[in-house]
């Protein structure tokens, strides 16, 4: 699958969408928790 390309599909209809590619396999939670932690906690404070 390539997600760029996928992601550009989804920003057709999703003009506003926030994409982050990281440098992890299945389990980017397991393998890189303080990058997705940090992600995650600034989506939430922009809510």
């Amino acid at each position: 699958m390539n997600t760029r390309e996928r992601g550009s599909k989804f920003r057709q209809y999703y003009p506003s969408l926030t994409e982050y590619y990281l440098t992890a396999g299945h389990c980017p939670h397991d393998e890189i928790p303080t990058e997705v932690n940090q992600l995650i906690s600034d989506w939430m404070k922009s809510l």
